[in-house]
């Protein structure tokens, strides 16, 4: 629970609860670090949802009061080349 963030598997293993659902492409190895007890489970294994997935959690969302935002959890790789920059006319 809480804000999410992006982090290493041994940072999230504290936080599974034993009815906690793993997603996602680093859902192995955070079930990897976990005490060999946990009643933790990997759910989803890929980096993008399944389609039918995102469409059934859609459906059972409230009304949005405005078109959908994203959630950057780290900063972007890319970074602007202010060199390199062509002027604008």
């Amino acid at each position: 629970e809480g804000d999410p963030v992006a982090g290493r598997p041994e940072e999230f293993a504290p936080r599974v609860g034993p009815r906690t659902a793993i997603a996602g492409s680093g859902a192995d190895a955070v079930a990897a670090v976990l005490a060999g007890g946990s009643a933790a489970r990997v759910v989803h294994r890929h980096a993008a949802a399944d389609v039918a997935a995102l469409l059934r959690l859609a459906r059972s969302a409230p009304l949005a009061s405005g078109p959908p935002r994203p959630l950057y959890l780290r900063p972007p790789d890319a970074k602007p080349q202010v060199a390199a920059r062509i002027a604008r006319r």
